[in-house]
């Protein structure tokens, strides 16, 4: 179903176990391909970084959520429906790690450089810039996720 979509997005490429591409509805502000999808269970899951929401992606290339999705033979239950949305938040989640794993390099190169006394040249400044703005969307999105711990933090219930 994912392939109706991505038949009419521009700069499409295979990302992790999903797609990367260019968002019809804003375009996006710079040559970072904002629009990420993917397939799971013959549903596809769609996120614009650029803070578009889905039925609007889908409007721009002509589409409806019924022209991608598998038709339901039967009403989702709740606990269906939170088993999807569960799903969608972690695929989210997944897109913000490796977002944040990239712009955390960014950072840290700009960061030596500074160290090292040497100014960053507008181009590399610019980038900085936008590594910071990704990694503000990417804390924006993880901020519902569940808090984590290392095991060593994890309390340790006492002998009786």
């Amino acid at each position: 179903m994912i392939d109706v979509l991505l038949n009419r997005l521009d700069r499409v490429r295979k990302h992790g176990d999903g797609y990367r591409a260019r968002c019809p509805a804003c375009g996006g502000h710079s040559d970072r391909d904002k629009l990420s999808m993917s397939e799971r269970d013959g549903k596809v899951l769609l996120y614009c970084f650029g803070g578009c929401r889905g039925d609007a992606v889908l409007a721009a290339v002509g589409l409806r959520w019924a022209d991608i999705m598998p038709p339901r033979d039967r009403p989702l239950t709740p606990r269906e429906r939170d088993e999807i949305r569960r799903a969608a938040r972690q695929a989210g989640w997944s897109i913000a790690l490796d977002a944040l794993a990239i712009e955390a390099k960014v950072v840290l190169v700009a960061a030596r450089e500074l160290q090292a006394g040497r100014a960053l040249p507008t181009e590399d400044l610019a980038r900085l810039q936008e590594a910071i703005a990704w990694i503000d969307a990417s804390a924006t999105l993880l901020s519902d996720a569940p808090a984590w711990r290392p095991d060593y933090m994890t309390p340790v219930k006492a002998a009786a």
